[in-house]
């Protein structure tokens, strides 16, 4: 998943338990050392600062139940104080400590997590839901090979994770994903800033996904996106044809409705995420998220798309996007996007000189950057 703008700290939060059996499920740690100073960080109220540190002191010490009361006091604070992505994340610690408890199981993490769902107040429950497709996302990359080697059993209703297959797993995912969205208008007025204890610092500057929504579409977006929706694949599934709006004008874009018979289909959902996506910014005052959902639309349409035209047509609108935006870094981006799909073709000469412009316009981007690169290796 490239260019992600924050990646969700929940699952990497969690490497002070030290369980083996919580590692597996993980997309990426960073170091135990880091973990009290992550927490010594402005992210959270100063009077909860130091009941976090006491949270991590006693899981250093060994003493999870102590640690486990240091949590249900901070939910009942930040409850009070309505500090919602801070209780998502105590929640969320809390069950993971509780599991460790009982031996690690990721199955309990699930089933726990769909409890604390159920019952949490409604403005929690986006991030649990985000968190909670994470964790089922995770526990796939896990056991990718169980999946798919199972048969799908026509009206299973299980909820055992451990019997699910491919298109069971997929489907709970895509269901945490539409749930975490189901408050839109509340999620657009959430600064991405307000959901810092969720969230480590990304690539990209708050202003390219500026909000809650913003962030959590992303989320959806690369689930969809993924090369492993080809295993549940319908016969009459929807493709993106290169000659389609998925690679014209924007305007085209956002007035195109595809008709097809599998409206489940991931790269349909991700479309229409899109489409919200541009049209929710479409009057920002700064021109920021949009040109960035601008690009990710090319990216994504460009990667799916079926038809020999669409390397051609992804370069043509990158190269408008370029000159009509020569003023802003993201033209860089869309230059180091241009590139690449040249140096793909062999064209190694035209990719150096798009890239070279990329970098000599905005070399401190991070567009600029990756055509430094890109400019470097054909060299």
């Amino acid at each position: 998943m490239q260019f992600i703008h924050k990646l969700l700290l929940i699952l990497s939060s969690f490497i002070a338990l030290t369980s083996a059996a919580l590692s597996t499920v993980a997309l990426s740690f960073q170091p135990p050392e880091q973990t009290v100073n992550r927490y010594s960080e402005p992210r959270f109220p100063k009077e909860r600062i130091p009941m976090w540190k006491q949270v991590e002191e006693a899981i250093g010490k060994g003493l999870p139940k102590t640690a486990i009361e240091k949590l249900d006091q901070i939910i009942e604070q930040s409850l009070q104080s309505k500090a919602y992505p801070e209780t998502a994340l105590a929640l969320a610690r809390k069950i993971r400590i509780e599991s460790d408890i009982q031996g690690g199981d990721t199955d309990e993490d699930i089933s726990q997590m769909r409890k604390a769902i159920e019952t949490a107040p409604e403005q929690v429950k986006p991030a649990l839901h985000a968190i909670l497709g994470h964790w089922y996302w995770s526990y796939f990359e896990s056991n990718r090979w169980r999946f798919q080697q199972r048969t799908s059993v026509a009206g299973d209703n299980s909820e055992d994770i451990r019997t699910w297959d491919l298109k069971r797993i997929f489907k709970e995912i895509d269901k945490q994903y539409a749930s975490s969205l189901a408050n839109s208008d509340t999620l657009k007025a959430a600064p991405i800033s307000n959901f810092d204890p969720l969230l480590d610092p990304g690539s990209y500057p708050d202003s390219y996904r500026p909000t809650f929504y913003d962030f959590l579409v992303h989320q959806a977006i690369e689930f969809y996106a993924t090369g492993e929706q080809a295993g549940v694949k319908r016969d009459d599934a929807f493709e993106i044809d290169a000659n389609s709006p998925a690679l014209g004008p924007t305007e085209d874009f956002l007035s195109w409705n595809p008709q097809t018979t599998d409206a489940d289909s991931p790269k349909l959902k991700a479309i229409k995420l899109y489409q919200e996506l541009l049209n929710f910014h479409a009057k920002d005052e700064s021109p920021d998220a949009r040109l960035h959902v601008q690009l990710e639309r090319v990216r994504f349409a460009q990667n799916n798309a079926l038809g020999e035209e669409k390397d051609a047509r992804a370069i043509s609108l990158l190269d408008d996007f370029a000159q009509k935006n020569a003023k802003h870094p993201l033209s860089a981006s869309a230059r180091a996007q241009w590139a690449g799909i040249l140096m793909g073709q062999n064209d190694l000469e035209a990719a150096y000189e798009v890239a070279l412009q990329g970098k000599n316009a905005f070399p401190e981007s991070i567009g600029g950057r990756l055509c430094h690169n890109i400019v470097e290796n054909i060299l």
